[in-house]
């Protein structure tokens, strides 16, 4: 059953999504590019643009 489907039944709740897109140093983007595909997300994870980027948007929301 697709997700929206059973979103809408109510049996999760809504969600509201945003991509956020960081800057990577020449060596993250080598780990990046050189890593295992479930590995990629943690090297290109950054918490202080992330954290940064994501108050800013819950400020805008607001």
């Amino acid at each position: 059953m697709p997700w929206r489907d059973i979103e809408a039944q109510g049996w999760i709740a809504p969600a509201e999504c945003t991509e956020v897109r960081v800057t990577l140093t020449d060596a993250e983007r080598l780990k990046y590019a050189t890593a295992e595909p479930e590995e990629r997300t943690r090297y290109a994870r950054r918490p202080d643009e992330v954290a940064g980027r994501a108050q800013h948007l819950g400020a805008a929301s607001g």
